[in-house]
């Protein structure tokens, strides 16, 4: 390979920067080594040999205010103080996340919570941790995702700047050398942080982009961009953002791969109830809503639970009018979200002839709106939007007698006829038809299981005398987001690597261990190893990176490469080497790399190059 003498420049300033040990590892993993004190007893030795042996560096985790502080007036340090030592014995750097969620104080702290209206509680708190870990932890992260479901009782950034403010006070005079991070934010709470003077109280920024990294997905640099952006709009340009949580599921959606025309089944069935029945014979049209700041391409895309669909992407102007006779069909909810702009546009929507499918662990719960600094924020909404959608919905936590989750769901009665044969589904959030609207009508597809007893609905029909339209609604967990254990490590590799090119110091991949062991729960499937220490595809596939990039890679630059391919050269600090990486981004598509191999797969391969730089050609097949 021929290098411009400005490559040649950029090269030596990044020897320069290596030389003077500028760089930091970016090789970072979350783990749960806080819960006192179950996760960090099993086998920790062996976990932490793991950790080490993958090239893993430093280690996210809460440090919360009710593990220190159980009672008010004392501070125990014993569990960190060991979580610490075990770590820096191996090499691993803590990142703590400082927090006082409310669902965990409310037993052992009630009286603090919520944690904004006791300042001086957090202050003592966070002065009792700057002078006990004083030189040994020098990055701490403020919270985690505040503008989500941990701020209690609702997302509200003047509450958090007040912490923040404290947060940054306390540790800086403990220890002027300590950086404070926001802890997993957007653009959006980040902008309204800085509107309200939070710029002068952090050091670094974080935030959780999860799924495939900028080499496929657009939204991660579009996102990356946006965050930097607003850094350099309130004077911020000089800090570093990190992602503190990323990576995917290998999660496997049960009722699907049993039954993966059950979702095109309660189509047909909801057609047929409200006299507008849908032709099959031909791809069905599929709308699925989208806001101007939202890029078409990530609504054109198909789904798993519809298969032979054509998902049309539908403006907001366009849903106020769509006709029914057009598209059938619209994507109202596909986690639990919705943004409060297509509430009523959906309502019209239906009353007039349409369908909106509503899936997700509880469709509808949250609701995406424009707060008063003018940003995006989410809030939970579950109370005024079930009433407008005319459905209902229970939890282990509003109906007494439910469980937490259940794993099995038969047909409902008379469903089995309309060929519902599914027995397995992850579900821990249920729907019902238990509401006083005596023009609704109900119709339960799939019943939830537990003990032998049904416990609610997991995919449902809502129809109505007054409505043209109807509601399908389903709990089964998210029809997306789910990657196999293959793709999982793939991703690991890819958005590592474009992370990299972008220039991001450090991220944290969510998690080490494995949360759970049930195979069809999004959450116990993130893990690099599984919950009994097996090494998955994820772990060998990150070790084997950070073996050919080293602890402390940096970025050289993008090699030419085909379109849907990718080649990156880094150089390695301890050695000065560079190492080539190159893969497809469609694992389908082979590709040959001359003097190196041909390959067939979505994984990244590295060639180490022992002297000068060399030239690659990648040649699909």
């Amino acid at each position: 390979m021929k290098f411009a003498s400005s490559f040649v420049t950029l090269f030596s300033l990044f020897s320069l920067m290596l030389s003077a040990g500028d760089t930091i590892s970016p090789w970072g993993v979350c783990a749960h080594f806080n819960r006192a004190d179950a996760e960090f007893n099993y086998r920790t030795d062996e976990q932490l040999k793991l950790m080490k042996e993958a090239g893993i560096k430093s280690a996210r985790m809460d440090i919360g205010f009710g593990l220190i502080c159980p009672r008010k007036g004392e501070f125990h340090f014993e569990h960190m103080d060991k979580v610490y030592e075990k770590l820096h014995e191996n090499g691993i750097t803590l990142l703590p996340i400082l927090s006082g969620y409310a669902w965990e104080l409310q037993n052992s702290r009630p009286d603090v919570v919520p944690m904004h209206d006791h300042p001086e509680e957090w202050r003592n708190f966070i002065r009792a941790l700057a002078e006990h870990f004083k030189g040994k932890i020098k990055v701490w992260s403020f919270w985690n995702e505040p503008h989500g479901g941990f701020w209690h009782p609702k997302p509200d950034p003047e509450q958090y700047v007040k912490l923040l403010k404290i947060t940054c006070e306390e540790l800086k005079k403990a220890d002027p050398a300590n950086q404070v991070m926001l802890g997993g934010i957007d653009a959006n709470f980040l902008r309204d942080v800085c509107k309200l003077g939070g710029d002068k109280y952090f050091d670094l920024v974080s935030f959780h982009p999860y799924g495939w990294g900028g080499d496929r997905n657009p939204g991660f640099d579009r996102a990356l961009d946006e965050m930097r952006e607003t850094l350099r709009r309130y004077g911020c340009a000089d800090k570093p953002v990190w992602f503190t949580e990323c990576g995917s599921s290998c999660a496997r959606n049960e009722f699907l791969e049993q039954q993966p025309e059950a979702i095109a089944d309660a189509l047909r069935i909801a057609s047929e109830k409200i006299g507008r029945p849908i032709d099959f014979t031909k791809p069905v049209k599929i709308g699925v809503p989208y806001l101007t700041d939202v890029t078409t391409a990530r609504v054109e895309g198909g789904r798993p639970w519809l298969p032979d669909a054509e998902f049309v992407p539908v403006s907001l102007n366009q849903l106020k009018n769509l006709d029914p006779a057009e598209i059938p069909a619209v994507v109202s909810c596909e986690s639990e979200s919705i943004d409060e702009e297509f509430v009523e546009p959906l309502r019209s929507y239906i009353r007039r002839g349409g369908i909106a499918l509503a899936f997700g662990q509880i469709p509808f719960y949250t609701l995406r709106y424009t707060n008063k600094f003018g940003s995006r924020a989410m809030r939970s909404a579950a109370d005024e939007l079930y009433p407008a959608f005319r459905m209902g919905w229970h939890a282990f936590w509003t109906r007494p007698g439910t469980p937490e989750s259940t794993l099995n769901v038969k047909p409902a009665p008379g469903m089995e006829k309309e060929g519902f044969k599914a027995s397995l589904g992850h579900v821990n959030r249920y729907l019902n038809g238990d509401t006083s609207d005596k023009k609704m009508h109900y119709t339960p597809l799939l019943q939830s299981v537990a003990n032998g007893k049904v416990v609610g609905d997991a995919l449902s029909i809502y129809t109505y005398d007054d409505w043209k339209g109807a509601i399908i609604g389903s709990t089964l967990i998210k029809f997306t987001d789910f990657v196999t254990p293959q793709q999982q490590a793939d991703l690991a590799q890819t958005f590592s690597c474009h992370a990299l090119s972008r220039g991001v110091p450090r991220f944290y991949f969510y998690v080490f261990r494995d949360t759970g062991i049930r195979v069809g729960e999004r959450e116990d499937n993130f893990g690099m190893v599984t919950r009994d220490l097996r090494q998955k595809p994820f772990y060998k596939a990150f070790k084997a990176m950070t073996e050919a990039l080293g602890s402390r890679p940096v970025f050289v630059e993008n090699l030419p490469a085909p379109e849907g391919f990718r080649m990156m050269r880094f150089k390695r600090a301890e050695d000065g080497k560079t190492v080539c990486a190159f893969w497809s981004i469609n694992p389908k598509k082979a590709y040959s790399v001359e003097g190196v191999g041909t390959f067939k797969d979505g994984s990244v391969h590295f060639v180490i190059e022992d002297g000068a730089p060399k030239e690659y050609r990648l040649t699909p097949q």
